[in-house]
């Protein structure tokens, strides 16, 4: 069994509990118990690519940077996030879980999800850590510059950037984010690696910031009609690629028009 915790722990109430294929509900019962003792919020996930937290958080953080090398400015996608409801600006945060890190996380991506590998992002990201040694807060250099407490998007990010976006906005941007991270989501409960939609909820809230006005992920979904969902992830799709596939589960689901939770 796996216990992922996050940072900063002291401060942090989730703790992700993963099983694997063979263990026991005697050993989830004790860590499920040890968690209420130490005062965690347990969430019980399946074994995987990212378990269910990371691998949202990182289809977060990949989009971002994605946007930023297709000439999107960087301070109108910190915006659309924080317009969109998420907790945290997703190259602010880049910056403090460091570049280095999720450069070499995202090469490691490959291994799950090949067609990562060739998106101009993690090519931007390869190129800031180890063409100009930006890595990140710690380091006083990453996507921003950091001087004491001030810090300033890095001039030198439009230098990287393949060209520019023909469409570009606040809405549009905000809406790659969010569907880029519930995607995702629907694909953790296609795979199984989600166990039940309380979880789905409690762990995006609470681990990573996913805009707690919404309620979680599925109740955004529900929110926005998993039907018009499915259209808006097919789009984007034909013109962004595979990461935004939907899976058979939302597609099953929005055609006779259902959702994660019953109405109020």
């Amino acid at each position: 069994i796996g216990l992922h915790f996050f940072s900063p722990v002291e401060a942090m109430p989730l703790l992700e509990v993963i099983c694997g294929d063979q263990t026991s509900d005697k050993t989830l019962g004790r860590c499920l118990g040890w968690a209420k003792q130490v005062g965690k919020l347990p969430i019980v996930v399946g074994d995987g690519y990212g378990f269910y937290t990371s691998r949202t958080f990182a289809a977060y953080l990949l989009e971002s940077v994605q946007l930023v090398a297709e000439g999107h400015d960087p301070v109108l996608i910190e915006w659309a996030a924080r317009r969109a409801g998420m907790a945290v600006a997703p190259l602010k945060v880049f910056d403090e879980v460091s570049l280095k890190l999720g450069s070499h996380g995202m090469s490691q991506a490959k291994k799950f999800n090949p067609e990562f590998v060739e998106l101009d992002g993690i090519k931007l990201l390869a190129t800031m850590v180890n063409t100009h040694e930006r890595y990140g807060k710690a380091h006083g250099a990453g996507f921003y510059d950091y001087d004491g407490r001030e810090r300033r998007i890095w001039p030198g990010l439009k230098d990287l950037a393949t060209g520019t976006p023909d469409e570009t906005g606040v809405d549009v941007i905000a809406d790659r984010l969010m569907l880029a991270q519930v995607n995702q989501v629907a694909w953790c409960l296609e795979e199984g690696i989600l166990k039940n939609h309380r979880d789905a909820e409690v762990g995006a809230v609470f681990g990573i910031g996913f805009s707690p006005a919404s309620g979680g992920p599925l109740s955004w979904m529900d929110g926005r009609g998993l039907r018009q969902v499915v259209q808006d992830l097919q789009a984007l799709e034909r013109t962004h690629g595979r990461r935004f596939q939907p899976p058979p589960l939302l597609i099953n689901m929005a055609e006779p028009g259902e959702r994660f939770f019953p109405k109020a």
